[in-house]
């Protein structure tokens, strides 16, 4: 194994060599990828440290979400999302829809050929999918892409050609007149706020079971690239804005309790630009805010004051790793070694300032670590709005690079305060990342979950390995701790010191998943024997490691119940449980209307409150969204300019523009020199270390 890492280690700095050499004037991205070649070392022992008693932050159960697709089976999630390059031109009434230039641009039922063709007239067919899969798979949040861009599917006659507006449907936002169960389906016209009320009829508001959200459209940035055949031109700031704010008034109207989320853009580079740096350049948008990201924050702000109340719950993006190899790979869709390696490292873009990403985002340096720079935007342009990533992927899939990366995503979602986080999977077989997110919500098969809260967890500066910790408020005495290894070849042992003045812990199992299998395997003979809240666990090289414990109260127990703070806290703690394990006594009984209402009051948003059957704390803020009155709103965003506008100013700062990059001399002679050294390096590797 060894001889094999060493022959591709060489091969790989072979390849860079002679691409250098072969390279006729390079960038100065190219010239910073070729000097940034790292072949990632593996690294020695962790000392770890937590800290039982600190809470880092309370972790969202809706970041273990999965989007719709033909594999979801063998997945414990909490959230299921509609996802789909054709959902942007789903039409309700008929469910049609267009694959866009990926199929050709043909009309077609594919959203729903599941079904038989009886059940093809039943209007939005494609929800109802939503609805039965998390059903048969236990999901309880299920969550609807509504379309926005204006043009639905008219038919579903095959391939339309440039010019073919007979076969396309007008999308309105709302409609005039009174909703109706059975569309007309002959008129041209599809609206949106009419399929809301349907699902609302249909499946009923949050608090009685309906759907708990929706996303205003799903990558409008690329509406002009995926449906090039209609001609449109790339949807401007104001136009986005416009649209969005329609539609989210629109299904606030409606008065079911949903939460609305937009506007799902499909990479950094389109937060910063939206479609292209010379319109947000030349309409000078760049003069007053750092990326598109902080523009749309403020005008939903203002929209919704207009409104009289939030129009947007949740800021989502999109995020697929745009990560590269040295020689210029992408890791999201390659399992080789030097992929692999990298994948494991792409994460830290999330969170890590001290990470530069081989890329095309390392034109957006300035904007990483991306989730804090978006915490930073809301705070000062959108007090109160929740953070998702409604569609990410790290790739592999198949192999344990995958789990690991995914592992790192969602402890770092849990870190940075995600409120909801999906998979969109990549890859056919995603089994490996599919065992990561079991880790966290099931990991023995029977229901138990990683925890919470998490914990404060100190791991080092090692990058060739990650640790989380977290506990449950329902059982404060369990602690669980996952880890990864991330060398190729070396075991790493984890030097474990859990501080707690309350408990002292013993090990109770330990689970892993390797490079052998993505199953979760319980460890039947273990060595982490444990003293004083330390222990030692040796990792072998690519491995995740589950270890779960239980502590024993440290002090006698009438010492904590003499402290009025304590009996506070256990009051507050069974409280949470009382109310998450309430059942609803009775339904809402008033029917839903039959016309466009008026605005949802306050009465309204409180009786859905009372009558909520959550499945649990986090799951719940899904179905509890209060409106934010101006007072509150006001004294939120004094206290947030106040606190964080230095942040942000520096976190967001200005945009990067300018033209066309030249070799300077210096890179130049910098390429030389490390071809030169990478020859070198070859001659070493074959001629000197072999001996």
């Amino acid at each position: 194994m060894r001889i094999i890492r060493k022959i591709t280690a060489v091969c790989t700095v072979a390849a860079v060599a002679s691409w250098a050499a072969s390279t006729a004037s390079l960038s100065e991205y190219d010239a910073y990828a070729l000097t940034s070649l790292v072949l990632l070392p593996d690294t020695g022992d962790v000392s770890v440290t937590i800290d039982a008693d600190s809470v880092q932050a309370e972790i969202s159960s809706c970041i273990y979400g999965i989007n719709l697709t033909d594999d979801t089976d063998g997945v414990s999630a909490v959230v299921l999302k509609q996802s789909d390059d054709s959902v942007s031109t789903y039409n309700w009434e008929t469910n049609y829809s267009n694959l866009g230039a990926g199929g050709l641009y043909s009309n077609d039922v594919s959203l729903v050929d599941e079904y038989s063709e009886s059940d093809w007239d039943e209007p939005a067919l494609y929800t109802r999918a939503l609805a039965e899969a998390a059903e048969r798979l236990s999901i309880p949040v299920r969550l609807v892409t509504l379309p926005l861009m204006g043009y639905a599917a008219k038919d579903s006659m095959g391939p339309v050609s440039a010019g073919e507006m007979s076969r396309w449907a007008i999308v309105e936002p709302t409609k005039s007149s009174p909703y109706t169960l059975s569309p007309d389906i002959t008129d041209g016209m599809v609206y949106t706020d009419e399929y809301v009320y349907y699902l609302v009829n249909t499946y009923g508001r949050v608090s009685q079971g309906g759907i708990n959200g929706y996303f205003l459209d799903s990558e409008p940035d690329l509406w002009h690239e995926k449906y090039a055949v209609l001609g449109l031109q790339p949807v401007t700031p104001e136009e986005l804005i416009d649209k969005s704010a329609q539609l989210a008034g629109a299904i606030k109207n409606i008065g079911s309790g949903a939460f609305v989320f937009g506007p799902s853009l499909s990479s950094i580079e389109s937060c910063v630009y939206l479609t292209d740096t010379h319109t947000w350049s030349a309409d000078n948008y760049d003069e007053d805010y750092s990326w598109f990201i902080d523009y749309y924050l403020s005008e939903m702000r203002k929209a919704s004051e207009e409104y009289g109340g939030r129009l947007l719950d949740v800021l989502d993006i999109h995020y697929f790793t745009e990560a590269q190899t040295p020689t210029g790979e992408l890791v999201l869709y390659n399992d080789d070694n030097i992929s692999n390696a990298y994948r494991m490292q792409a994460v830290r873009l999330l969170w890590d300032s001290g990470y530069t990403e081989i890329g095309k985002n390392l034109v957006y340096k300035q904007y990483n670590p991306l989730l804090p720079i978006l915490q930073a935007s809301i705070r000062m342009y959108y007090p109160n709005t929740r953070l998702s990533v409604s569609e990410y992927d790290f790739g592999g899939g198949s192999n344990i690079s995958g789990a690991i990366a995914e592992v790192d995503a969602l402890g770092t979602f849990a870190k940075e305060e995600v409120f909801l986080a999906c998979l969109s999977p990549v890859s056919e077989d995603y089994s490996y990342q599919k065992s990561a997110i079991n880790l966290f919500t099931d990991y023995d098969g029977n229901g138990s979950s990683f925890g919470n809260l998490l914990l404060d967890t100190d791991y080092g500066s090692d990058i060739m390995s990650s640790v989380y910790s977290a506990s449950s408020s329902e059982s404060p005495e369990t602690l669980s701790i996952i880890f990864t290894n991330k060398n190729y070849e070396a075991d790493k042992t984890f030097e474990v010191n859990i501080s707690s003045e309350k408990y002292q812990y013993s090990i109770d199992e330990i689970y892993t998943i390797n490079s052998d299998s993505a199953d979760i395997v319980l460890l039947e003979d273990f060595s982490a024997d444990i003293s004083d809240n330390s222990f030692s666990l040796t990792a072998e090289p690519l491995t995740i490691y589950l270890v779960t414990l239980t502590g024993e109260e440290a002090l006698p127990e009438d010492i904590y119940d003499t402290t009025e703070e304590s009996k506070d806290g256990e009051e507050s703690v069974s409280a949470q449980t009382e109310g998450a394990e309430a059942q609803v006594e009775e339904d809402l009984t008033e029917p839903v209307q039959t016309q466009p209402p008026a605005e949802v009051t306050d009465e309204a948003v409180e009786e859905d409150m009372d009558n909520l059957d959550p499945v649990d704390q986090t799951v719940r803020d899904l179905t509890e969204t209060e409106p934010v009155t101006e007072a509150e709103q006001a004294e939120t965003e004094a206290t947030a300019l106040t606190t964080d506008i230095s942040e942000a100013e520096e976190t967001t700062s200005a945009v990067i523009t300018g033209g066309e990059k030249h070799v300077s001399r210096v890179i130049k002679v910098i390429v030389g020199t490390v071809t030169a050294a990478v020859v070198l390096g070859v001659l070493y590797i074959l001629l000197i270390e072999k001996k």
